[in-house]
């Protein structure tokens, strides 16, 4: 990613999805809107590339984390590219 993403995923049952960002160390980095994940059904989270305090990421790679109804569901790595 550059300054901003989207998430999109397709899920087999209606949850409440959260996307949570964290740095290489582990640490978070910014916790996204709950969202209404309809049963297949595309959803979309948009991310503008800030941590909670609203700065902008560094360059370097980040963890994000899929959570459905407060479990986690996956883990993927995301680069940020300035």
């Amino acid at each position: 990613m550059n300054s901003s993403t989207y998430f999109c995923f397709t899920l087999d049952k209606s949850v409440e999805a959260t996307i949570s960002i964290y740095n290489i160390k582990g640490e978070l980095v910014r916790t996204l809107p709950k969202v209404w994940a309809d049963a297949d059904a595309e959803s979309t989270v948009y991310w503008n590339g800030k941590d909670e305090n609203g700065n902008r990421l560094q360059a370097g790679i980040y963890l994000y984390q899929l959570n459905l109804d407060g479990k986690v569901y996956e883990v993927k790595r995301l680069i940020v590219i300035r």
